[in-house]
């Protein structure tokens, strides 16, 4: 049986509502102050009315408005005007719900307070001994915040105070952060989000045989949303300790944003001569060894641009040693500035490219100075026009000084031509003409400066085709069938690009590129080693696609064909180039194959080939096999895979083969899992061969704190 009584006859009752409202809302955090004009209503197994006081016992409920509040007892002293609740106190208000032992309010002093509470909203808990709210002033005392749900390995802190900033944000002060029960890191003071941990920690435990027992940590302080200081510490029980500055940074403003990171290590390492080996030039590597790693994008209303890259080594080995995983997303080091005014018309870059570290060879633009005139129509004559110049300062220095350095002041400017005309309602065709001229005012053999001047003429010719088909599968989730073919040939001759060779400071070269080279002479970066075109390509483009089961289309399968004929040669060069060949496959969501075929059409061999086939079953397993072949250089197969086999354990085997070598040269067998609710963790153990740089056995503990 419940009673009910609604609090019509209290004189009191919006100072009431307001204030009891209040407290409750301040421990949960997560609203704000407010006083509404819903009244009250108490309900309860009995209720009783003793002239001076109401009491309601027995499953008492206190709704008002869409709190609710819920004890054994609630109790109202009308002479004092002060409210108690007791017995299993609940308070649920939206998504937020507190537990206390007991809560009383005084309305006379507009004081509130509550002993064991416990408050949760998701991913925050908090759980504190005693709370209080003095005119709209809350402070509570030994009070510790969990992140994610409460567990024995949870990160959680542990404040001496708090104060209430508003509905989402609180000021934590006398902080300390606790892996479960083990206290790591303190901080005086922080302001704590919701849906927001204080620390960002990643660490690798582990042994090799190069660096011994080794602890890895990156730990990121994260309060402020837009800026977030730290540290790389590290320990090596065969080289010592490294440690250096970090930090992330994001602003996002309604015109722009800017983002980056920086990542830094020092180290006196202790290694030996032994350990610490030679660096790619074949010398012995200092004792002092560090590394900074910047990289840095930011942007205003799409108009204007900067990026930045830093990586600045003491050794070409550093970063390879004791960051693998830098090292292996940046394994040749580039130093760069670039700003960018992007325009309608046109394009205005800013470049410079340095050479800090010691041991590269390094073309340096100080700086570069490029302007682009983006293609437009010549007063509605159907005639496009394109310009490009730019100007340079370069120098390119010899690290081993085997060779003299080079110095170059190159001015360069591209004119061009092309008129689209349509030969039917399929096909179109576009003569194209343009010109060069580059001077340098460094010249060699005897000149002091040099210019040269290059034309180029050309035929574009494209054309198009569809045919659909009305298929329908549900298990492949292919809804009509499209597929587009493009055909499409270019011819290109430059005259005489060589002339003038001799007299030219060579910086910018033709580099061993194994993609197909550009055709058109405006975006040619081999200014510095020019060579005659006299060059036709002939191109197919196909596209299977089908209707997605959203918006829109997705594409089944693609195939292409790129054939290059060159009327004139050189010594590296065959009249038939070779023959490229792309194919792309994905049937399906979970299975993707991808085939790139470059075949010496002398031979018929196959110069170079790379593959990809992956497999995907939901979140259970997945499957990859890459291959890579280059003729004569490279022969390699990996193999890497993952199976969840339980709930919150996924293993995670790779395998690569060098055929060339005939062995294994790494193979790695993992374990990934959580601690708790808060850390994910992977265990892995790796078997190598042939690395110069560690021992054939290492053993590595992943530990990251989950974010949300």
């Amino acid at each position: 049986m419940s009673l009910s009584f609604s609090f019509f006859n209290l004189t009191s009752v919006p100072k009431i509502y307001s204030s009891i409202t209040a407290f409750f809302i301040f421990i949960c955090l997560t609203i704000t102050l407010s006083a509404g004009p819903v009244l009250p209503e108490l309900t309860a197994d009995r209720l009783q009315d003793e002239g001076d006081k109401l009491i309601a016992d027995g499953d008492a409920w206190l709704k008002a408005g869409d709190m609710d509040l819920k004890a054994n007892r609630i109790s109202y002293d009308k002479n004092k005007n002060v409210i108690e609740a007791d017995g299993n106190v609940a308070i649920t208000k939206d998504a937020g719900r507190v537990v206390v032992s007991n809560a009383t309010y005084d309305a006379k002093t507009r004081v509130a307070t509550a002993n064991g509470f416990r408050a949760g909203n998701f991913p925050l808990f908090i759980e504190g001994n005693d709370v209080a709210i003095k005119s709209g002033n809350l402070s509570a005392s030994n009070t510790t915040f969990y992140y994610q749900e409460p567990d024995m390995f949870s990160l959680n802190a542990q404040a001496g105070n708090i104060q209430y900033l508003d509905a989402d944000t609180i000021l934590v002060e006398d902080v300390v952060i606790r892996a479960g029960k083990i206290p790591f890191f303190y901080i005086p003071q922080y302001t704590q989000r919701k849906e927001q941990l204080p620390l960002k920690i990643k660490a690798d435990v582990g042994s090799s045989g190069n660096l011994g027992a080794f602890l890895q940590s990156d730990i990121f302080y994260t309060p402020n949303k837009n800026f977030e200081p730290g540290v790389l510490l590290d320990y090596y029980s065969k080289r010592g300790v490294l440690a250096g500055p970090s930090a992330n940074y994001k602003v996002d403003a309604p015109n722009g944003s800017v983002w980056g990171s920086v990542r830094s290590g020092f180290i006196q390492d202790t290694g030996g001569s032994a350990r610490l080996g030679k660096d790619i030039l074949g010398r012995n590597i200092d004792d002092d060894r560090h590394f900074l790693e910047w990289k840095h994008k930011s942007r205003v209303d799409n108009k204007f641009e900067i990026t930045g890259s830093t990586s600045l080594w003491s050794d070409s080995e550093v970063v390879r040693d004791f960051r693998k995983k830098l090292y292996n997303n940046n394994q040749q080091p580039d130093n760069f500035g670039e700003m960018v005014w992007l325009d309608d018309q046109f394009i205005v870059s800013f470049v410079g490219r340095f050479k800090p570290n010691d041991f590269q060879l390094v073309d340096e633009r100080l700086p570069e100075l490029t302007f682009t005139h983006l293609p437009t129509e010549v007063y509605e004559s159907g005639v496009y026009t394109e310009v490009k110049a730019s100007a340079a300062r370069l120098i390119e220095k010899d690290p081993v000084g085997l060779v003299a350095e080079i110095r170059s002041n190159r001015f360069d400017y591209y004119h061009g031509f092309r008129r689209p005309i349509k030969a039917n309602s399929d096909v179109t065709v576009t003569p194209v003409i343009g010109g060069r001229a580059t001077h340098y005012d460094t010249a060699k053999s005897g000149k002091s400066t040099y210019t040269r001047l290059l034309g180029e003429v050309g035929l574009d010719a494209e054309t198009s085709a569809s045919r659909d088909w009305d298929v329908d599968d549900d298990y492949w989730a292919i809804h009509g069938l499209r597929h587009l073919v493009r055909p499409r040939i270019q011819y290109r001759y430059i005259p005489e690009a060589e002339k003038g060779l001799k007299y030219i400071p060579q910086i910018d070269r033709n580099v061993f590129n194994t993609l197909i080279p550009p055709i058109d002479l405006a975006n040619m970066r081999n200014i510095d080693d020019m060579h005659e075109l006299n060059a036709f390509r002939v191109g197919i483009e196909n596209n299977l696609q089908t209707r997605a089961d959203d918006y829109g289309s997705r594409s089944l399968a693609a195939l292409n064909f790129f054939q290059d004929y060159n009327f004139s040669t050189r010594t590296t060069q065959r009249n038939l180039a070779d023959f490229h060949s792309e194919l792309i496959l994905s049937p399906a969501y979970w299975v993707n194959l991808g085939v790139y075929n470059r075949i010496n059409t002398k031979t018929f061999r196959g110069e170079e080939t790379k593959t990809r086939l992956g497999f995907t079953d939901g979140d259970v397993w997945t499957l990859g096999v890459s291959t890579i072949n280059l003729d004569k250089q490279i022969d390699q197969y990996e193999v890497d895979a993952s199976y969840k086999f339980a709930e919150d354990y996924t293993l995670i085997p790779r395998w690569r083969y060098d055929a060339r070598r005939g062995q294994l040269t790494e193979q790695v067998y993992g374990l990934r899992t959580y601690l708790g609710n808060s850390w994910f963790v992977e265990y892995s153990l790796s078997l190598n061969r042939g690395n110069t740089r560690d021992n054939d056995f290492g053993f590595n503990v992943r530990i990251e704190l989950v974010d949300f």
